[in-house]
């Protein structure tokens, strides 16, 4: 119910419905019970752009809407620390401001 409840929320945007809809598509084929018999879903961002990816491609989505829904995917449940000194930060903050700054808000608002 978390996805449906996700993409129900997006903007009526088919971008971000396709990203919500696919975000965590590759937790089932990441599932790891840890020794504190908690689940855990590591990788599962990188798993689930990459079904992400196959299924746009079925779909014959265009480039542009696959690069940018896929970006989504991959990044949707990183953690970006405001840090000089990051470099993992910048650029995650950098591949992300194209949608965050110049698109979403020409989407939304």
């Amino acid at each position: 119910t978390h996805t449906a409840n996700v993409v129900e929320k997006c903007p009526p945007d088919t971008e971000l419905r396709l990203a919500a809809l696919f975000h965590d598509a590759g937790k089932p084929q990441c599932f790891f019970m840890g020794d504190d018999g908690q689940g855990h879903f590591y990788g599962h961002s990188a798993k689930s752009e990459e079904l992400c990816n196959c299924a746009l491609t079925r779909l014959k989505a265009s480039n542009c809407t696959k690069k940018l829904v896929c970006e989504l995917v991959r990044f949707h449940d990183r953690d970006i620390v405001n840090t000089k000194n990051s470099t993992k930060c910048r650029k995650t903050s950098k591949k992300l401001r194209f949608f965050f700054v110049e698109q979403l808000p020409k989407r939304v608002f």
